[in-house]
């Protein structure tokens, strides 16, 4: 969780209750790792009353804390790790936001080892089993991604239909209209009088009657 996601009222309640509830109570409920957790308590200016941390030292280790419980369940799956989810039902009893914040603090510290996408990723207690299993997703990502895609038609140079020798095959009862042809280069030109504007004095055009304005620019004063 992000500490912009903690409302004004989450944030009080947090502040409200940190200095007599030990830390890892709060971290589980409100989904914080313990630097944000102490970040908090410093930017509200609270501290753990003496009474309260006494009473938490006082109170025996707990040799099966949650911590240990998760990191020996993805332990015994080996190879394979275990999702979130996975760890959930290794773990029954246990919240899903207390897994996520002790997961995270576990990958964290460099005791677990992450694979996959954020939300969908995979623990493992060995880096080397966590990058086996990204080569694993990239290779399967491959394998649909050539799956998804449509083989291209590939049409060899003059050989496509309208190269094809012979006359056109037209349907039964389709009606074929022959497209008036577009001269070439070499028959445009011809096309045109050699010669056109080449005995035409300045000023003198092809029309008969120049219009006013060509008289006017061309008139010798």
């Amino acid at each position: 969780m992000r500490l912009s996601d903690l409302t004004p009222a989450r944030r009080a309640e947090l502040l409200a209750r940190y200095p007599t509830e030990p830390n890892a109570g709060l971290r589980a409920e409100f989904d914080l790792t313990q630097n944000q957790l102490s970040l908090v308590a410093r930017q509200g200016n609270v501290k753990k009353t003496k009474a309260t941390v006494s009473k938490i030292n006082s109170q025996p280790r707990n040799i099966d804390s949650i911590g240990k419980r998760i990191y020996n369940a993805i332990g015994a799956a080996g190879q394979a790790g275990l999702a979130a989810q996975g760890v959930l039902t290794a773990l029954p009893g246990t919240t899903a936001e207390r897994v996520q914040a002790t997961l995270y603090n576990l990958t964290t510290r460099g005791s677990l080892f992450r694979a996959g996408e954020r939300g969908r990723g995979r623990w493992f207690t060995r880096k080397e089993w966590a990058s086996d299993h990204e080569v694993r997703l990239l290779a399967e990502s491959a394998a649909r991604a050539r799956a998804s895609c449509t083989r291209g038609v590939s049409i060899k140079h003059h050989t496509a239909p309208a190269h094809l020798p012979g006359d056109a095959i037209v349907p039964p009862g389709v009606r074929a209209i022959e497209c008036p042809t577009v001269p070439g280069p070499a028959e445009r030109l011809a096309a045109c009088e050699p010669g056109l504007f080449s005995n035409l004095r300045p000023g003198k055009y092809i029309d008969d009657q120049p219009r006013g304005w060509v008289n006017a620019i061309t008139e010798r004063r």
